[in-house]
């Protein structure tokens, strides 16, 4: 059979991961009736254009990740990129973001299109370009009007909170973000990190992650 092993490589999820707390892709259900919408294996999903540091793999193919907020397994077969540069991986781990306003269709340099969902995270490249992960590695947008990407270096005032918390009104809720919905932790998650501010994945550890300033006066 197929034995453990050690990696170290940083890539770019390319579409929606399912991240496992155990090193199975089984559902973990409580009680003797199952509610598929509640897998306690089921920690997180990974989100397209998030860095994934893949740490190894498991018996059976199952990898061991982590992402800028937690830690879980991922099927050996989960759309990732290849393995980023050295230019790459210090963009996708502390470069500027972009957060996509609306599904948007991004161009690369030779025209391609790429689709990404409304409030994707995106590594501003300057100028009004973003730079993306595809099958074939990493480019770099043609430039996107402002009403298309905002970036997330923006003021945290009371107005823009909560008009980013009511952009999400009529949205779905799904434990660990099954079937591309949110739940409590995650909804915070988001919300923040439209403001550049990263959290933990779960209430729990969000609860010691520190403190936050609102300007009030806005």
């Amino acid at each position: 059979g197929q034995s453990a092993g050690l990696e170290d490589e940083l890539r770019v999820a390319l579409a929606p991961i399912p991240l496992r707390c155990a090193p199975s892709s089984q559902g973990i259900y409580k009680g003797p009736e199952v509610d598929e919408a509640f897998d306690r294996n089921l920690c997180s999903t990974i989100r397209a254009q998030e860095l994934v540091r893949v740490l190894g793999s498991w018996i059976g193919g199952m990898k061991l990740v982590r992402t800028p907020y937690t830690l879980g397994w991922i099927a050996p077969d989960a759309p990732l990129s290849p393995a980023l540069g050295a230019d790459d991986r210090h963009a996708f781990a502390r470069g500027p973001r972009l957060a996509a306003q609306g599904k948007l269709t991004l161009r690369d340099e030779g025209g391609a299109q790429h689709e990404v969902d409304d409030k994707t995270l995106l590594v501003a490249a300057g100028e009004g370009r973003a730079r993306f992960a595809t099958t074939e590695g990493v480019h770099e947008s043609q430039p996107l009007d402002p009403s298309q990407a905002r970036p997330t270096a923006r003021p945290l005032t009371r107005r823009a909170l909560l008009e980013e918390a009511f952009s999400y009104l009529d949205t779905p809720y799904g434990w660990g973000g099954r079937a591309g919905g949110r739940d409590c932790s995650r909804f915070l998650m988001d919300v923040l990190g439209a403001f550049g501010l990263e959290l933990p994945r779960h209430s729990g550890t969000q609860a010691r992650a520190g403190s936050m300033t609102i300007d009030l006066s806005q």
